[in-house]
């Protein structure tokens, strides 16, 4: 017993792909943001008086 694909099952399908191609890349932002926050806030929490360090003579391009 076979089946054949109908507009409908067509129709349902391609709004269900566009629908979680959506949200995926809606989500992969809101990952992608929360990242970038985390990583500025680490890297603003850290002390500016810290001895910076000098690269050596040698390694240092004219």
């Amino acid at each position: 017993m076979g089946t054949s694909l109908t507009p409908e099952f067509w129709t349902l399908f391609t709004v269900l792909l566009v629908t979680f191609t959506v949200a995926t890349v809606a989500v992969s932002a809101v990952l992608d943001t929360l990242v970038l926050r985390m990583r500025r806030r680490r890297q603003s929490g850290r002390r500016v008086d810290a001895p910076v360090e000098q690269p050596e003579r040698h390694l240092v391009h004219r």
